[in-house]
């Protein structure tokens, strides 16, 4: 079990400011039952502001934190808000120790015709090898690429999103947190999901159609909690350090708002 996530989607504009906080913490953070924090081995980030796309992304450094690198990478750019972030730290899973690079920091993105898929994931994807070949993959970097890729195979066979989802969650195996922003033409959704054992998910709503999730509830707390009461959120769904649950949902996003619209 390995990383650590941050998002949000809404109609506030939430600064890039607190995400960073969030993420800073989240790289070092550890329980006493964890044998290891939940970043250091990479982190990256996605956001869509004012109808523009940007993926940042950061490998291991010996010298420098990979959250850092990420957010003076940002400073290159205008955005300082936004109403839709995915935020990743990584910790390499055992499979992959070697390969640190920043070509495997997440979020992992996967296109092909008018449909366009962003990842982040926690965990391990244990039949990453067996979907590969089902799905006709070519190409991987590691199991949380094959994830992503998966999801983009399933949405192009299916006319309905419900119907790509539903085979998307029978497939997948392991231990697994993920999130996802999906867009085909001129639609969008948020998938996020939850299998086996990982290290804990929770997930906060409000009436206004905003999402916060996270894979610790401190940071947020710390960083978002008189924000969250404020506008009323709730969380509809945690789930602790290595406690077993499935979890799935998704939504469609409301075109220049982010509103989140219930399926």
């Amino acid at each position: 079990m390995s990383c650590g996530i941050i998002g949000y989607a809404g109609i506030d504009l939430l600064k890039l400011e607190v995400f960073r906080r969030i993420m800073t913490e989240l790289e070092v953070l550890q329980e006493k039952n964890e044998k290891s924090p939940l970043g250091g081995h990479g982190a990256g980030l996605f956001l869509v502001e004012n109808g523009k796309e940007l993926i940042l992304r950061a490998g291991a450094d010996k010298e420098k934190s990979p959250v850092k690198k990420v957010f003076e990478k940002l400073q290159e750019y205008s955005p300082d808000r936004t109403r839709f972030f995915l935020g990743h730290v990584r910790r390499a899973s055992k499979e992959y120790e070697d390969k640190l690079s920043e070509e495997f920091a997440h979020p992992f993105m996967a296109m092909e015709r008018d449909v366009e898929i962003v990842g982040i994931h926690n965990g391990f994807l244990s039949n990453h090898l067996e979907l590969q070949k089902r799905y006709r993959i070519e190409d991987a970097l590691i199991d949380s690429d094959v994830l992503c890729k998966v999801l983009l195979k399933v949405i192009l066979r299916h006319r309905k999103i419900e119907h790509a989802i539903q085979e998307y969650f029978e497939v997948i195996e392991g231990n697994n947190t993920a999130a996802f922003y999906i867009k085909r033409g001129r639609e969008m959704w948020l998938l996020l999901l939850h299998t086996g054992a990982t290290r804990g998910l929770v997930v906060y709503e409000n009436e206004k159609g905003n999402i916060v999730f996270c894979s610790r509830e401190q940071p947020v707390k710390r960083y978002l909690g008189e924000y969250l009461q404020k506008n009323n959120y709730a969380i509809t769904f945690r789930i602790g350090i290595k406690e077993h649950g499935h979890f799935i949902n998704w939504w469609r996003i409301e075109p220049g708002t982010f509103r989140l619209l219930e399926y």
